[in-house]
């Protein structure tokens, strides 16, 4: 350990005012702070450059690793400070909101979701093409929707995003969506008068 460390923590101690009961104790309780020390600097950094950045108003996530502004550090509570930022504590909320959306929505299990991207290679039903879309927020590509038929809650497969949209915008309707084939197979005449 060096002598930055253990005086790191030494200073801590002294201004929270706890005291050294006994050796064995003191040395448990140093080991303790040693851990969260080494943790929250994992997380952010290194102490010596959050006083910096804390004196200017900043603060570096844990998870982006970017340095942001200190206010962007608060939750709903506006007295709680997290060691991540609003926008990475919001991606890993809806990540984890979606997956548990989808296993209870729809009544399956994780293996049982993973057989579908297992039995699709991981490409839509409809056009044959991987997901495309990319979330603007975490830059990451999205995963396939659960596509289910509405009126017996059958599950039909894994789609992408445009083909959900498709299938949305026409209702589920085969009849709209044969309209649609025939109008697109019609031959283009443009009038220009």
């Amino acid at each position: 350990m060096s002598k930055l460390t253990y005086s790191v923590i030494t200073q801590s101690l002294a201004r929270r005012g706890e005291k050294w009961l006994s050796h064995s104790l003191g040395f448990a309780l140093f080991m303790r702070i040693l851990a969260r020390y080494r943790i929250m600097k994992r997380m952010t950094g290194s102490p010596k450059l959050n006083v910096e950045l804390k004196k200017d108003g900043l603060r570096r996530c844990c998870r982006c690793r970017e340095i942001k502004d200190i206010n962007l550090f608060r939750g709903k509570h506006q007295t709680i400070q997290y060691p991540y930022c609003i926008t990475c504590a919001a991606e890993s909320h809806r990540e984890t909101d979606r997956k548990r959306t989808i296993y209870n929505k729809f009544n399956i299990t994780k293996e049982d979701h993973q057989k579908l991207i297992l039995d699709s290679n991981n490409k839509c039903k409809i056009c044959k093409q991987p997901e495309s879309h990319i979330n603007y927020t975490s830059k990451k590509t999205l995963s396939l929707t659960v596509d289910h038929c509405h009126t017996s809650g059958l599950i039909r497969g894994l789609i992408c995003r445009s083909c959900n949209l498709m299938l949305g915008n026409a209702k589920d309707s085969i009849k709209t969506l044969r309209a649609a084939i025939r109008y697109l197979q019609q031959p283009k005449e443009l009038t220009n008068e």
